[in-house]
């Protein structure tokens, strides 16, 4: 083999070489990229989850919510009830109408 023969050979073997080293890149390119992909993935399950975990929180919270002021009303009513037969019965008692 002459000079300019193992010159090319070597020329070749060189680009080879950086063609295998950017194809090894590539591949770890791709590898990252579906491991990314499936990160998201995982992430956009994990969300619609957390996303019906408070759709429903917040429809609990709702009904306790309507029950709290529906309780709201009774209490208040038997609150009122109890004052008016306390002042009733402080006026019967003024008035010489109930003896103790």
């Amino acid at each position: 083999m002459d000079h300019s023969t193992i010159d090319n050979r070597r020329s070749e073997d060189y680009r080879l070489i950086r063609i295998e080293q950017k194809l090894d890149k590539i591949q770890e390119v791709l590898v990252a990229m579906a491991r990314i992909e499936e990160r998201q993935a995982q992430f956009d399950d994990l969300s619609q989850m957390v996303l019906k975990k408070i759709e429903n929180d917040h429809l609990k919270l709702e009904r306790l919510e309507a029950q709290v002021n529906q309780n709201s009303l009774w209490t208040s009513a038997l609150s009122r009830l109890g004052w008016l037969i306390v002042a009733a019965l402080t006026g019967a008692i003024l008035k010489g109408w109930v003896m103790l």
